[in-house]
């Protein structure tokens, strides 16, 4: 089985579990484990931790001096429109590092825009149009990918490909012992667990999660706040 976008690498599991490289009889098991850990890590996270390109992503504007763009870290923004208008990086707004981290744009005057306003009563906004428009680069290169470095800004940090790797391990181990720490129930749908030893229940009660690498976790959700 292939890696699709993992978050890990198959030798660093590998390495934690005491596996020698060269024992590949637990290979296909491991990357399907990788899979679906980097996959509900993503989830649990709201975010793609993967460099890439966004296209044509449409904004309100904020009517403040930053604007949050839908991922994160920015790299870099190869266009970006107000009402059409192109605006200049370094001119009419900035990237700047502080900021592009957690995925926002600074401008000086503020993203301001017209307002949709209900029946018509200027007094009365419902909304903001969008009318901000922006292609740009954001993400990390993940261990797979050819610009990967590791411990590098640009590259997937290393604290969530541990927390990754501990969540792998852990089901991995589980898997082997065919033993789910006393799970007495589960709920699908509103996903809830109950367990016969309540001692484990707070390790997992993190959406499956054991507390430190939901700890490491948590510092990278991105926090989706409905209109």
């Amino acid at each position: 089985m292939a890696l699709i976008n993992a978050l890990t690498t198959l030798a660093d599991v590998k390495m934690l579990a005491g596996i020698a490289s060269s024992d590949t009889s637990q290979d296909a098991r491991l990357e399907a484990i990788i899979n679906v850990v980097s996959s509900q890590v993503s989830t649990y996270c709201a975010r793609t931790f993967q460099r890439k390109t966004y296209t044509a992503e449409t904004y309100s504007p904020s009517n403040r001096q930053l604007l949050i763009l839908r991922n994160m870290p920015v790299v870099s923004v190869s266009s970006l429109t107000i009402n059409g208008t192109l605006m200049v990086n370094g001119v009419d707004y900035i990237v700047a590092p502080e900021y592009a981290q957690a995925g926002m744009l600074y401008r000086e005057w503020g993203w301001s825009g017209q307002p949709i306003n209900r029946d018509y009563l200027t007094s009365d906004p419902v909304a903001m149009r969008r009318t901000i428009e922006a292609t740009y680069i954001a993400g990390w290169y993940l261990p797979a990918d050819a610009g990967y470095v590791g411990g590098d800004s640009g590259s997937l940090p290393l604290d969530l490909q541990y927390a990754v790797q501990q969540i792998c391990l852990e089901t991995y181990i589980k898997a082997r012992r065919n033993n789910w720490d006393n799970l007495t129930s589960l709920t699908e749908g509103g996903l809830s667990y109950g367990w016969a030893n309540q001692s484990v229940a707070a390790k997992n009660n993190n959406s499956g999660f054991g507390q430190l690498p939901a700890g490491i976790l948590n510092k990278y959700r991105r926090i989706v706040v409905s209109a």
